[in-house]
């Protein structure tokens, strides 16, 4: 019933979210939570359960449930319920967040990587609302993984630290781990915000085996590269993916004979390259 009224929703949310999160007293029955009834997102993100659990689900449908959730996660309140039904605290690590099929966060996490865009980037959007915009408390709840691209639309790619957090948007409470996290969060996948598992595939070679792989890995990724199907890339100053040029990086080697240099200093200088480009710096945050 609730998706009938979804295009009205998305336009009167944009400017006026408050009307769906009505002040309620103690004596109300119904969703409430900090003091507003919660029965409007309790509802959407009921409707967005059954829509994401499909094989395949109305992608207008969950388009629109994902844009009036957008909007009402801006209300501090409506955002602070959202977060407790979809990143609830974490326990033990036991599961990816995408296979923890018991809970709306399984169904959620999995349109980060949905094969329409809009859905995929407008629920990147949504998480990142509820994590307040801290890269670190995303990649905890969601994986690097599965979070790559929305960093990359906002520049924080091999930024770390809080992204865009402030002092002043931090609750005390709201960032608090449970003790039982706590004790295992070492043995965490930041990638996949699951539990690392060790590799096995590498443990019983021998030095020169694992030079054989590496050098079929290289050659592999160059034949890729020359057939167009991938390209090198690395993480710009504005902290977004861009295309490297790989003739510009061979003329960034400096080669000692050339320049005519003593032997002390082709021990030093000896093939320098701007690491940089691969391995970004931090920036301060």
């Amino acid at each position: 019933m609730i998706t009938k009224f979804l295009p009205i929703m998305i336009n009167v949310s944009a400017q006026f979210p408050e009307l769906f999160l009505p002040a309620v007293d103690e004596s109300f029955k119904g969703t409430q939570f900090m003091g507003r009834d919660m029965s409007m997102p309790k509802g959407l993100l009921k409707q967005l359960e059954v829509e994401g659990g499909r094989k395949s689900g109305n992608k207008m449908i969950m388009m629109s449930i994902l844009a009036v959730l957008n909007r009402l996660s801006c209300v501090r309140s409506c955002r602070k319920y959202l977060r407790k039904e979809i990143l609830p605290p974490l326990g033990k690590v036991t599961k990816r967040p995408e296979e923890e099929t018991h809970l709306i966060k399984s169904k959620v996490v999995k349109l980060m990587t949905h094969i329409d865009n809009s859905i995929s980037v407008l629920t990147s959007e949504l998480l990142f609302n509820l994590c307040k915009h801290n890269v670190n408390r995303m990649i905890k709840y969601t994986g690097y993984g599965n979070s790559a691209g929305l960093f990359n639309r906002h520049g924080l790619l091999g930024m770390g630290g809080g992204g865009r957090r402030t002092e002043e948007d931090m609750s005390p409470d709201e960032d608090s781990d449970t003790e039982e996290y706590r004790t295992s969060v070492n043995d965490v996948d930041l990638v996949t915000a699951g539990p690392a598992r060790e590799n096995t595939a590498l443990k019983n070679m021998t030095e020169a085996e694992k030079e054989v792989e590496a050098n079929k890995l290289i050659n592999l990724i160059d034949d890729m590269h020359r057939k167009g199907v991938i390209k090198p890339g690395s993480v710009g100053e504005d902290g977004r993916v861009k295309e490297m040029d790989i003739a510009e990086q061979i003329a960034r080697v400096q080669i000692p004979e050339e320049r005519g240099s003593s032997a002390e200093e082709e021990e030093e200088e000896d093939l320098k390259l701007d690491t940089n480009h691969f391995f970004p710096r931090k920036k301060p945050t």
